[in-house]
């Protein structure tokens, strides 16, 4: 049934996969899943959108702070936490774009600092 296969293409995309691929796989144009994937889209009611993007909001905090966390605990090099951390912040970033969502873009960076203990300032 076609809307069945509406609700499928509209779910896909929602989860990341481009309407070029979706136009490709079920054999449309890519017109068509654009205008599918808007149909399907204006079908949420209004009222909804803003509920779940306040819970989006909560959750994608929530998954922030536990990567963040995790990286923290599992990375002993300082480098591969910073990139950890960037890696948490790019999937946020992407699934709030997906539900259309002001995304914050997030640089971090770091420095490493080495102190030598129990060598004297002559001694280097």
């Amino acid at each position: 049934m076609k809307t069945d296969r509406d609700f499928e293409i509209f779910t896909k995309h929602a989860h990341g996969r481009s309407k070029e691929q979706l136009a490709a796989e079920y054999e449309l144009s890519l017109s068509r899943v654009t205008a599918i994937v808007a149909k399907i889209r204006n079908r949420i009611p209004p009222v909804g959108v803003d509920e779940l993007r306040q819970d989006l909001t909560l959750q994608l905090n929530e998954m922030r702070y536990i990567g963040s966390q995790l990286a923290s605990d599992v990375a002993i090099d300082p480098a591969v936490r910073v990139k950890a951390i960037a890696g948490v912040e790019r999937v946020a970033n992407r699934l709030a774009g997906m539900y259309g969502m002001n995304s914050v873009q997030v640089n971090s960076s770091g420095t490493v600092v080495y102190q030598l203990e129990g060598v004297s300032t002559d001694d280097v």
